[in-house]
């Protein structure tokens, strides 16, 4: 996003705070235009391919977190918390969708990824995504920022440098962040697998 979008998406929450007509439908479409890429590149990662039904598009993954998000009634403090907020819902419905998906009887095969130089530490095969997903809820409460690094790198696809901006730190920062949080994550991740 640009600066003038941050400054459009705190208007927005301060907006929706005072109850204020239209607000929360203007939030909305700046959660869709946000948070839809991410929700189809989970998919593809997690299925690799786009689900067939229909049901799970990017976009009905979008509504699904949108509706969590409206139940939670929460306030955000800012632009950074409100889509952080965004991302963990949209995350939350495609792990529920594939349990689903799973119920129903989709193939027999374990939602893996390869968390790409983790593979390297040991584990060549990948990592369950729930597994992944609840190591870096972990990381987050040790280290707030790193566990953002690490879902601006790794579920965004962000470069260092746009990393670096999206969070208001440094491009070293963020190596050097993103280089402990993939060594410690390597190891949350092979101790899961024992």
């Amino acid at each position: 996003m640009q600066a003038a979008d941050i400054s459009q998406v705190t208007q927005l929450l301060n907006r929706v705070r005072e109850d204020q007509p239209g607000a929360r439908d203007q939030l909305a479409q700046l959660l869709y235009a946000e948070l839809r890429p991410l929700a189809a590149q989970l998919l593809r990662r997690m299925f690799h391919r786009n689900p067939a039904d229909g049901t799970n598009t990017p976009t009905a993954i979008i509504d699904a977190a949108w509706m969590r998000i409206i139940r939670q009634r929460q306030e955000y403090d800012d632009r950074r918390h409100f889509f952080a907020i965004g991302s963990l819902q949209v995350r939350r419905v495609v792990i529920d969708y594939w349990r689903e998906w799973k119920a129903r009887g989709g193939p027999g095969e374990r939602l893996r990824t390869d968390f790409g130089e983790l593979k390297t530490r040991g584990c060549d095969h990948g990592f369950e995504y729930e597994d992944l997903f609840a190591a870096i809820d972990r990381l987050e409460a040790l280290d707030p920022v790193e566990a953002d690094v690490v879902r601006l790198r790794y579920l965004w696809d962000l470069k260092i440098d746009e990393t670096a901006h999206a969070l208001g730190i440094g491009h070293a920062s963020v190596e050097r962040y993103w280089r402990h949080a993939k060594a410690w994550l390597g190891q949350q991740l092979a101790g899961d697998e024992q």
